[in-house]
């Protein structure tokens, strides 16, 4: 399958989410317990018809802008990355990843697929501020956010239901101003 990326890095290419992922490993990715550790996308199981449909949603919104991650080597989508609940009065959005593919973890993809996606963010769409929360225990989202240069703005204290407890939410930012 010839996929045609909106922007690359060295190893990585970015497209508009679409129909062509679903028939891969995408569907299955928000019923694995590594994939869904910190999240709650794996609080109920998943199906493919409710992908197709999540797909289909992001069609002409003006609030997610969601982009597949591929592998520029081995063409294989290994993650998607969005920006959510644009907020076009402010001028923010929330920077939110899932990456399925496990054995892609650890390799710098998210961070290339981030860098991309908040340039775009602040030059393309004239955005202002770009913010996450994640569950603390989230090691590797919360050197994410710090490597992106992402500032720590909060806790929300056991906001999140995960794996038998409550856990705090660490809340990030970055500002167009801060790069």
């Amino acid at each position: 399958m010839s996929v045609s990326y909106l922007y690359q890095s060295e190893t990585i290419g970015v497209c508009g989410l679409s129909s062509r992922e679903l028939s891969g490993n995408y569907p299955q990715w928000f019923n694995h317990p590594d994939v869904c550790r910190f999240n709650s996308h794996g609080a109920f199981p998943n199906t493919l018809e409710q992908c197709q449909d999540y797909v289909a949603s992001l069609s002409g919104s003006r609030s997610t802008l969601v982009w597949a991650v591929y592998h520029l080597v081995d063409g294989v989508h290994i993650g998607n990355i969005s920006l959510q609940g644009i907020d076009w009065l402010s001028r923010s959005a929330e920077i939110a990843f899932l990456f399925g593919e496990t054995t892609y973890w650890g390799k710098g993809y998210a961070f290339d697929a981030a860098q991309l996606l908040i340039a775009h963010g602040f030059d393309h769409l004239n955005l202002r501020r770009v913010y996450c929360g994640t569950a603390s225990g989230n090691q590797g989202m919360r050197r994410l956010a710090q490597k992106l240069g992402m500032q720590e703005e909060g806790c929300k204290r056991e906001a999140l239901y995960l794996q038998g407890g409550y856990q705090d939410i660490i809340e990030f930012g970055l500002l167009s101003s801060d790069l």
